[in-house]
């Protein structure tokens, strides 16, 4: 929501949004650390054991990762799936990611850019 609300006011090139990028650049390498911690102590933590909003957010993490890293928990985030401990929608979001980021066709035209 920063983001955005940033990016109108000051505009995409802006020293404030630089700024908030740095920022979240910052709280995302953190949390990505953090998340991964988890999963290779306990494997993907589904809903079932955290919540759906915990859950969300493990994936969110790895969403926003490197190609790497979304490579890595694919694996382990289409598991969870299967038994009902994740978002398939969640799923299908990375999988386009994936794909777009190798330079193929997204599966279910889920990003977009600029």
């Amino acid at each position: 929501m920063q983001i955005n609300e940033t990016q109108k006011k000051f505009g995409p090139d802006s020293k404030e949004m630089n700024d908030l990028w740095k920022k979240t650049m910052q709280k995302d390498s953190i949390n990505l650390i953090k998340v991964k911690k988890i999963l290779s102590e306990k494997g993907w933590v589904g809903k079932d054991k955290v919540g759906a909003q915990a859950n969300s957010a493990l994936f969110l993490v790895i969403q926003h990762s490197d190609l790497e890293t979304q490579k890595k928990y694919f694996p382990m985030m289409k598991e969870a799936v299967t038994k009902g401990n994740a978002s398939a929608g969640s799923l299908a979001l990375l999988i386009d990611k994936i794909e777009i980021r190798e330079d193929r066709k997204q599966i279910y035209g889920s990003q977009i850019g600029i």
